[in-house]
């Protein structure tokens, strides 16, 4: 295991309390449902283009709302292909890991890396070696009773450090620690966007990373990882406000057509179900239109799909 050593210094301790008051006012910020799955789908499509331009992959928001709207069955290019990855990841930790009491394991980011680093090469994600280590790591950080956002930050600099992974470990670090964020509640509404403070600064990002990895202690590290969560919460308090919004589609893509709320009375029931075939049999529609009601009220966050190819199906969040 890598080093773990940090001080809990005074800026660290001010980013930390500037966060905590700053997740009270956002989620209790009053917030018309429609306008929050609208401000909820746009931060999705900022974590994916702020995550493409780190990966040196840029790809305009109005492609990535255009590839996440086509049927998943068209043949992709690998960029649209990594879109659709990062979809399907953020929407994975939301959905099992927002306020999560399970504790994060190894399996649990084998799976992540399964969801959005998929890699056709043969062989294991990770070494035996490697996983043992990592899962000390993941039980050493939560036996303990630092603070989530100290959590968030050493497993994302620990995978940078110790590169578990043979493919993609800078984005599986920084999912891992929306992994930690969102478990303990620190998603804000799903509006966070922490990939957009790396990039835009890329300089004091990676001084920031070489301070822990060569230094061999993670307090810089931390405190400019503590800062980056404290902007971005203050940038999505200061858009709550001030009503700002920078629409990637448009109003009416979010209100739903009569089929469309039908479909949502159906799964109302806890544990409720609902797929393709079910909705073409209700409504006489084609497999084709059923795909885009089902794929449209997934995209917005009202349904959540589970499995794939034929054996898809969808629940209510």
């Amino acid at each position: 295991m890598a080093s773990l050593t940090f001080t809990l210094s005074e800026k660290l301790n001010e980013e930390i309390e500037k966060i905590e008051n700053l997740k009270k006012e956002i989620l209790l910020f009053p917030l018309p449902v429609k306008t929050e799955i609208r401000m909820r789908w746009e931060a999705l499509v900022d974590k994916i283009y702020w995550s493409m331009a780190l990966i040196d992959d840029p790809v305009s928001k109005k492609d990535i709302v255009k590839i996440l709207k086509t049927t998943r069955t068209k043949k992709k290019t690998p960029t649209e292909k990594r879109v659709v990855e990062l979809n399907d990841v953020f929407n994975f930790i939301y959905y099992e890991w927002l306020a999560s009491q399970s504790p994060i394991t190894i399996n649990t980011l084998k799976k992540i890396y399964e969801l959005g680093c998929k890699d056709e090469r043969p062989g294991p994600a990770i070494s035996k070696s490697d996983e043992k280590e990592l899962a000390k790591t993941l039980a050493y950080i939560q036996t303990g009773s630092d603070h989530p956002i100290i959590k968030a930050g050493i497993i994302q600099i620990q995978i940078l450090d110790t590169v578990p992974f043979r493919y993609a470990n800078n984005r599986m670090s920084r999912l891992a620690s929306y992994l930690f964020l969102y478990k303990h509640y620190y998603d804000l509404k799903q509006l966070l966007v922490l990939e957009e403070y790396y990039r835009q600064d890329i300089v004091s990002f990676n001084q920031a990373i070489e301070s822990a990895t060569k230094g061999n202690n993670l307090t810089l590290w931390l405190e400019y990882f503590s800062q980056g969560v404290s902007s971005q919460s203050q940038k999505v308090l200061n858009e709550l406000k001030e009503g700002i919004s920078n629409p990637t589609l448009p109003v009416s893509y979010f209100r739903l057509n009569e089929r469309q709320k039908k479909i949502m009375a159906l799964v109302a029931k806890p544990n409720l179900v609902i797929t393709n075939k079910k909705v073409q049999e209700m409504f006489g529609i084609s497999q084709i239109t059923a795909s885009r009601d089902l794929s449209k009220l997934s995209n917005i966050g009202l349904l959540v799909a589970h499995g794939k190819g034929r054996g898809v199906y969808y629940t209510r969040i």
